[in-house]
């Protein structure tokens, strides 16, 4: 039985549990890039609100409010030594099981890409992944995150500056390439 408002019964956290997890540890595992990780966050998530129950309106935005502490989680992950040791084990194994040429190719390209985001320093990544990868404006990514919308352009600038230096060999390789391949498409032109 409830005693005030903030109560929530076992069977209506559940359902809200049921109803956000999916949503939440994907939005986790686009901060982290591990499902373990994210799923791992989502749950240390509602074991606090949980935990805190008595305090928290369910009435209020509590999906926005699981949203960011999920956010808040992978940031703090993120900033932690332990996944700084886990990253530097995955590239490891990752170097150890690369494949054939193209394939190779892509994936490293690939890891490139994923290294690249995550150098970004954090609050600058996290803000990168929400415009990116969660497909969010960028008032939304200032609102989420309790930040001007000019904060959000800055950290955008500055991320996508990066990118270009960290991956500024692929995009000579690219180009190298195009150019190979236009030569290729207009020396067939010619002898039609």
């Amino acid at each position: 039985m409830k005693n005030n408002q903030n109560d929530i019964s076992i069977g209506e956290f559940e359902n809200l549990f049921r109803k956000e997890h999916v949503r939440l540890t994907q939005h986790a595992c686009n901060l982290v890039r591990d499902p373990e990780v994210a799923r791992d966050i989502v749950q240390e998530v509602f074991y606090k609100l949980w935990k805190t129950k008595d305090r928290v309106n369910f009435h209020d935005n509590i999906s926005g409010y699981l949203f960011k502490a999920t956010t808040n989680g992978a940031l703090n992950y993120l900033k932690s030594p332990k996944r700084v040791l886990h990253v530097a084990v995955e590239k490891a194994v990752e170097k150890k099981t690369a494949d054939h040429s193209d394939h190779l190719e892509y994936n490293e390209l690939e890891r490139s890409v994923r290294a690249a985001i995550d150098r970004l320093p954090s609050k600058c990544r996290v803000i990168y992944l929400l415009s990116r990868h969660e497909d969010m404006k960028n008032h939304e990514i200032a609102e989420h995150l309790d930040i001007s919308v000019k904060t959000v352009e800055n950290q955008m600038t500055i991320a996508l500056k990066k990118l270009r230096e960290f991956l500024e060999h692929y995009l000579i390789e690219f180009l190298v390439l195009l150019l190979a391949l236009s030569y290729v498409i207009w020396s067939f032109l010619q002898g039609i």
